[in-house]
């Protein structure tokens, strides 16, 4: 049984049908695959939609079921945005399906409880923790009520901010919600794309990088060998790129310049998207 989710505003979106809120049903998200994004709203507009909308359908292709009309889909959450109140929010856009994978799947989108990084935790970095623990698919943004149950208690036994994924071989892959970049140097490593969930923001990261002149390769990253990074940092819809001070009990060194930088460019592309 999934956990009921936490919404916020007066309605949500079933299909193409805005519904108030005490009509949620949380059957719904009982069905046999519930593959969805989060797509963080700024000024009533959605960050990066087109990157958000291709990692939907192509979950949806990975794990054999048919993915919707696009166009359609593009639409009905659109649409939905309009409708709401909120000027920065993070919505949720479900895709639930039924056993058989030809069926054409029901659409959930609502805005959830959204929490962005402190201008001091932007500046100064956040503490990280470790968990052994992988996703079974992670190419697929699925729900995984058992990891992301693990990870929460542990963010807040230890006051961390994230938590590390953390395979059998002691790699460190990703983060419970976000992506993981180590800095060695002036390179940026990010873990193997078939080991993680290629999130949105890794992606526009890594090609920022490399635009800028930025060596930025994929490679395994062990745990043991944190403390000879020159810094580390995150990447995800929420946090959007946040530098890391430490992981466990390893400090690490103060945010080099090729973060800060990173950040920037991030920032300013997120700008750019919204005009």
């Amino acid at each position: 049984m999934l956990e009921t989710p936490i919404m916020e505003g007066e309605y949500f979106l079933q299909n193409d049908i805005l519904k108030p809120k005490h009509l949620f049903r949380e059957v719904w998200l009982n069905y046999h695959k519930v593959i969805y994004e989060v797509i963080r709203v700024i000024g009533g507009k959605p960050v990066f939609l087109k990157q958000h909308l291709d990692r939907l359908l192509r979950s949806c292709v990975l794990s054999g079921y048919n993915p919707p009309d696009r166009m359609i889909l593009e639409q009905d959450t659109l649409s939905f945005i309009a409708h709401s109140n909120f000027s920065e929010k993070n919505l949720r856009v479900s895709l639930c399906f039924d056993e058989s994978p030809s069926n054409v799947p029901m659409l959930l989108a609502y805005f959830i409880p959204s929490y962005y990084p402190s201008h001091e935790q932007h500046e100064q970095g956040v503490k990280v923790a470790a968990l052994r623990q992988t996703r079974p698919r992670p190419n697929v943004k699925a729900h995984n009520s058992s990891l992301r149950q693990a990870a929460d208690r542990i963010i807040a036994k230890q006051g961390v901010y994230e938590v590390l994924l953390v395979n059998r071989d002691g790699y460190i892959t990703e983060g419970s919600r976000s992506n993981f970049f180590a800095i060695k140097g002036n390179a940026l490593i990010t873990p193997p794309s078939s080991d993680v969930l290629e999130g949105v923001t890794r992606s526009i990261v890594i090609d920022l990088a490399r635009s800028r002149g930025v060596t930025c390769h994929e490679d395994t990253i062990a745990q043991d060998s944190v403390k000879s990074l020159t810094g580390a940092f995150i990447t995800g819809t929420s946090p959007g790129v946040l530098p890391i001070c430490a992981i466990e009990d390893v400090p690490l060194p103060s945010i080099p310049n090729i973060t800060r930088d990173i950040m920037k460019s991030y920032n300013d592309l997120i700008f750019e998207n919204l005009l």
